[in-house]
């Protein structure tokens, strides 16, 4: 008889609920309501979307993260604390920020869990449209760290490092970054 390795087995547990926190992150960013949030969970149910109420999905949304949380999104800001995290969620959700839609496209996923804490990185792909640029695309990394606490996993530190960001017709080769979305320019 094999004898059963439960620290292998606790290790393969966190690093799948890890996995599982940051596509809730993703799907959740992206508008799609989950079925603890009021959603039925059919992600094709896209006319779902305009029946959610933004105030609820953005409470559900910061459920995943610690309260002492930094969110670092590079060019685009970083957060320290729920609260603050909260109100510039909101501003996203409610379409008041620059960004009018974003899609979620990660692989790639590494992780590494020590006891009650863990790391992970991610890399990111993103089709969105952003006012004054259009469609664009974001390539990047998530590095982000997680805590353990009552037996859940939070996000506890979340960084986006950009590599690419540029509009869909100049592609990112043709197109430097900072032509468009630095200067303020509009294309």
């Amino acid at each position: 008889m094999t004898e059963v390795d439960n620290e292998a087995i606790q290790e393969v547990i966190d690093k799948f609920a890890i996995h599982e926190l940051m596509s809730e992150y993703e799907m959740m960013y992206d508008h799609f309501p989950l079925p603890h949030g009021g959603g039925t969970g059919d992600f094709n149910a896209f006319d779902e979307l305009d029946n959610i109420d933004i105030e609820d999905h953005v409470d559900d949304f910061m459920e995943l993260f610690t309260d002492d949380c930094v969110v670092d999104y590079g060019i685009h800001g970083r957060i320290e604390g729920k609260k603050a995290l909260r109100d510039f969620q909101l501003a996203y959700f409610k379409k008041e920020t620059e960004f009018v839609d974003w899609f979620h496209l990660v692989a790639n996923p590494w992780i590494e869990v020590h006891d009650n804490e863990a790391r992970g990185k991610w890399n990111f792909f993103g089709p969105y449209i952003m006012e004054g640029a259009g469609a664009c695309f974001h390539f990047s990394t998530y590095d982000n760290t997680f805590v353990k606490d009552d037996g859940e996993w939070k996000i506890e530190n979340l960084k986006l490092t950009l590599k690419y960001m540029s509009p869909y017709d100049g592609g990112w080769e043709d197109v430097p970054i900072d032509d468009v979305f630095l200067s303020g320019d509009s294309m």
